[in-house]
């Protein structure tokens, strides 16, 4: 009875010494399954929030005033639901409806100040300043022809080259960032 026991003792013991051991290493490919799962939900909304504002612009875009108030709204919207998911949201979107004028409006949400330096095919040189969560626009006039716009703020020189035939081009920049995730994307797209 005695060998009984001793043998019962020993494995209760060696129990519990695996699953001591074992827990850890579970603890730990818990949580690292946890943030991996956590990252890959915040580039969905990322990619999410990206591919919307692209589609608000592009399925807006035939009525510039409509466009304009529309990209707002979504970014304000935006900006409420990515902070409901304790994510922060920049961005900044420069709109332009090209006809004989360039209607150039730029929304801004960096969370501060941003000046837009714009270069209109290397010699007109334009300073717009719009506040957070502001809206400025200017009136440029662009050559007959191909066209090329310099746009530079804060670490963004990104030129775009449009035709007068041209209808329409939008400059999208946009970053969210959490506490161990940050993505960024700055592209322009022209319209015909």
């Amino acid at each position: 009875m005695v060998k009984a026991q001793a043998f019962l003792l020993a494995s209760v013991v060696i129990s519990v010494a695996l699953v001591m051991m074992y827990t850890p290493m579970r603890n730990e490919y818990l949580a690292k399954s946890t943030q991996i799962l956590k990252q890959e939900y915040e580039s969905k909304i990322f990619e999410n929030v990206y591919n919307e504002i692209k589609n608000v612009v592009y399925f807006s875009f035939q009525n510039y005033n409509t466009c304009v108030r529309n990209t707002l709204d979504f970014l304000n919207f935006t900006d409420r639901y990515v902070r409901g998911k304790s994510l922060r949201f920049s961005g900044v979107l420069i709109l332009a409806n090209i006809s004989t004028q360039l209607n150039l409006t730029v929304i801004n949400f960096l969370e501060d100040r941003v000046k837009i330096n714009i270069v209109l095919n290397g010699a007109s040189f334009y300073d717009l300043t719009v506040e957070n969560r502001g809206i400025n626009a200017t009136i440029l006039s662009p050559s007959p022809g191909r066209n090329n716009m310099t746009l530079i703020y804060n670490d963004v020189n990104r030129v775009v080259f449009f035709e007068d035939s041209d209808r329409f081009f939008y400059l999208i920049d946009v970053k969210i960032e959490g506490e161990e995730f940050s993505k960024r994307m700055v592209e322009a797209f022209v319209f015909d």
